[in-house]
């Protein structure tokens, strides 16, 4: 398993204020939860955090002064709109105690009913919330669909990886093969429902003349003619 460290300053002032400074300075502000101690608010440089995410490790070890704590991420929250990191929570872990978190899905090989009866390889579920040691967290979850013919499906149930408990639903489905044209066809009806719900949502927020307002559009179109 691999890991990265980090290095991590404490926050003193954890107010809106200092958290913007921090942010023009190019910092990320975070907090450290741990079982151990109380939350510890952080920052971290963000070409650093860039770095550390870029490499895939899931432990990190987060260098605060003199001490080293290793940690993982349990939440990162981005920007709605440039989906830039304004924030990240860290879970503080002891070794042999296991943690819950979420890695990739992986699919590998060609399926049969890719390479022989012309389907598409249809991924559903990129990823999966799992509790494991953390030496045992891996860097992906790598699954088999070679074997999967026309038709076929990989649920959450067919994956047994040891010393991991996948914490998804078990019928959720993974990954299937599918014809071409059902495919099309599936990614095609989102956008006529959307279409529907826009206007729908027209009707509905659109407020209905009320009966004076017409009777006085009326009586000035009269008035008008008049003159």
């Amino acid at each position: 398993m691999a890991t990265v460290d980090l290095k991590a300053k404490k926050r003193e002032d954890a107010g809106k204020k200092a958290t913007k400074d921090l942010r023009k300075d190019d910092r990320i502000p975070c907090v450290l939860y741990s079982q151990e101690v109380e939350a510890t608010p952080i920052s971290i440089d963000k070409s650093d955090l860039f770095y550390a995410m870029q490499s895939g490790a899931k432990v990190i070890n987060l260098k605060i002064g003199r001490k080293k704590q290793p940690a993982i991420y349990r939440e990162v929250q981005h920007h709605p709109v440039t989906d830039e990191i304004l924030h990240i929570d860290f879970l503080g872990i002891v070794e042999g105690q296991a943690v819950e978190t979420r890695v990739g899905i992986n699919l590998v090989g060609d399926p049969i009913g890719v390479r022989e009866e012309g389907g598409i390889l249809e991924q559903i579920l990129w990823d999966a919330a799992i509790r494991a040691i953390p030496s045992k967290i891996p860097e992906a979850l790598d699954i088999d669909v070679t074997e999967l013919h026309m038709g076929d499906s990989v649920q959450v149930s067919d994956i047994e990886i040891e010393d991991i408990e996948i914490l998804e639903s078990p019928d959720r489905a993974v990954a299937s093969v599918v014809h071409p044209t059902r495919l099309v066809v599936e990614e095609e009806e989102p956008e006529e429902e959307e279409l529907e719900l826009e206007e729908g949502e027209e009707l509905e927020e659109g407020e209905e003349p009320e009966e004076g307002a017409e009777g006085e559009e009326g009586e000035s179109e009269e008035e008008e003619s008049t003159e």
